[in-house]
Protein backbone atom coordinates (compact mmCIF):
# COMPACT_ATOMS: atom_id res chain seq x y z
CA UNK A 1 0.00 0.00 0.00
CA UNK A 2 1.32 3.44 -0.91
CA UNK A 3 1.98 6.11 1.70
CA UNK A 4 -0.75 8.73 1.81
CA UNK A 5 0.20 12.14 3.16
CA UNK A 6 -2.09 13.67 5.78
CA UNK A 7 -4.26 16.60 4.77
CA UNK A 8 -4.33 19.91 6.61
CA UNK A 9 -7.25 22.24 5.89
CA UNK A 10 -6.72 25.92 5.21
CA UNK A 11 -7.21 27.93 8.40
CA UNK A 12 -9.55 30.45 6.78
CA UNK A 13 -7.77 33.25 8.63
CA UNK A 14 -8.82 36.76 7.61
CA UNK A 15 -6.34 39.60 7.27
CA UNK A 16 -7.65 41.20 10.48
CA UNK A 17 -7.11 37.92 12.35
CA UNK A 18 -3.67 37.58 10.77
CA UNK A 19 -2.71 41.09 11.90
CA UNK A 20 -3.99 40.44 15.41
CA UNK A 21 -2.47 37.01 15.98
CA UNK A 22 0.17 36.41 13.34
CA UNK A 23 1.27 32.98 12.21
CA UNK A 24 0.78 31.51 15.69
CA UNK A 25 -2.94 32.26 15.65
CA UNK A 26 -3.18 30.88 12.13
CA UNK A 27 -1.61 27.57 13.21
CA UNK A 28 -3.89 27.47 16.27
CA UNK A 29 -6.89 27.80 13.93
CA UNK A 30 -5.50 24.86 11.91
CA UNK A 31 -5.18 22.86 15.12
CA UNK A 32 -8.81 23.58 16.00
CA UNK A 33 -9.90 22.41 12.55
CA UNK A 34 -7.79 19.26 12.85
CA UNK A 35 -9.20 18.49 16.31
CA UNK A 36 -12.76 18.89 15.05
CA UNK A 37 -11.86 16.62 12.13
CA UNK A 38 -10.72 13.81 14.42
CA UNK A 39 -6.94 14.17 14.16
CA UNK A 40 -5.03 12.10 16.72
CA UNK A 41 -3.79 13.66 19.97
CA UNK A 42 -0.21 12.73 18.99
CA UNK A 43 -0.43 14.88 15.86
CA UNK A 44 -1.99 17.77 17.74
CA UNK A 45 0.73 17.55 20.41
CA UNK A 46 3.48 17.61 17.79
CA UNK A 47 1.92 20.57 15.99
CA UNK A 48 1.51 22.47 19.26
CA UNK A 49 5.16 21.73 20.08
CA UNK A 50 6.24 23.22 16.75
CA UNK A 51 3.96 26.23 17.28
CA UNK A 52 5.55 26.76 20.70
CA UNK A 53 9.03 26.89 19.18
CA UNK A 54 10.05 23.24 19.45
CA UNK A 55 10.23 22.49 15.73
CA UNK A 56 13.73 21.10 16.24
CA UNK A 57 12.31 18.37 18.51
CA UNK A 58 9.79 17.40 15.83
CA UNK A 59 12.51 17.35 13.17
CA UNK A 60 14.73 15.19 15.42
CA UNK A 61 11.91 12.65 15.78
CA UNK A 62 11.54 12.58 12.00
CA UNK A 63 15.28 12.19 11.51
CA UNK A 64 15.45 9.38 14.08
CA UNK A 65 12.55 7.52 12.45
CA UNK A 66 14.18 7.66 9.03
CA UNK A 67 17.61 6.72 10.41
CA UNK A 68 16.18 3.71 12.24
CA UNK A 69 14.29 2.58 9.14
CA UNK A 70 17.38 2.96 6.95
CA UNK A 71 19.51 1.11 9.51
CA UNK A 72 17.18 -1.88 9.25
CA UNK A 73 15.76 -1.64 12.77
CA UNK A 74 12.83 -4.01 13.15
CA UNK A 75 9.59 -2.08 12.83
CA UNK A 76 6.30 -2.87 11.18
CA UNK A 77 5.90 -0.90 7.96
CA UNK A 78 2.41 0.32 8.87
CA UNK A 79 3.66 1.56 12.25
CA UNK A 80 6.55 3.41 10.61
CA UNK A 81 4.16 5.03 8.13
CA UNK A 82 1.82 6.07 10.93
CA UNK A 83 4.72 7.68 12.81
CA UNK A 84 5.83 9.36 9.60
CA UNK A 85 2.32 10.74 9.02
CA UNK A 86 2.23 11.99 12.63
CA UNK A 87 5.39 13.99 11.97
CA UNK A 88 4.57 14.89 8.37
CA UNK A 89 1.39 16.73 9.39
CA UNK A 90 3.46 19.32 11.27
CA UNK A 91 5.44 20.27 8.17
CA UNK A 92 2.32 20.24 5.99
CA UNK A 93 0.54 22.54 8.44
CA UNK A 94 3.47 24.96 8.54
CA UNK A 95 3.72 24.96 4.75
CA UNK A 96 -0.04 25.60 4.52
CA UNK A 97 0.26 28.46 7.03
CA UNK A 98 3.13 29.98 5.01
CA UNK A 99 1.07 29.75 1.84
CA UNK A 100 -1.91 31.44 3.50
CA UNK A 101 0.30 34.11 5.09
CA UNK A 102 1.88 34.83 1.71
CA UNK A 103 -1.54 35.19 0.11
CA UNK A 104 -2.73 37.56 2.85
CA UNK A 105 0.46 39.62 2.68
CA UNK A 106 0.28 39.81 -1.12
CA UNK A 107 -3.39 40.84 -1.09
CA UNK A 108 -2.83 43.46 1.65
CA UNK A 109 0.51 45.16 0.94
CA UNK A 110 -0.27 48.36 2.82
CA UNK A 111 1.64 51.58 2.29
CA UNK A 112 5.17 52.36 3.42
CA UNK A 113 5.65 55.69 5.09
CA UNK A 114 7.45 57.22 8.02
CA UNK A 115 6.62 58.64 11.40
CA UNK A 116 8.80 60.48 13.89
CA UNK A 117 10.13 58.69 16.95
CA UNK A 118 10.14 60.43 20.36
CA UNK A 119 13.62 61.75 19.43
CA UNK A 120 12.12 63.18 16.21
CA UNK A 121 13.95 60.71 13.96
CA UNK A 122 12.03 59.32 10.99
CA UNK A 123 11.10 55.66 11.36
CA UNK A 124 9.72 53.51 8.52
CA UNK A 125 6.24 52.13 9.11
CA UNK A 126 3.68 50.16 7.12
CA UNK A 127 0.07 51.26 7.33
CA UNK A 128 -3.20 49.83 6.05
CA UNK A 129 -6.38 51.71 5.18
Amino acid sequence: MAYVAPVVPASGTTFAQFQAGGISAMVERQIALLVSGGTTPVRISLLRAARAGNLQRVYKKLSTLVEEWNAGRPMVGADAELKLADLHIVFIALAQACQEAGGLMDANPGTLGSKPTPLNVAQAVRTWP
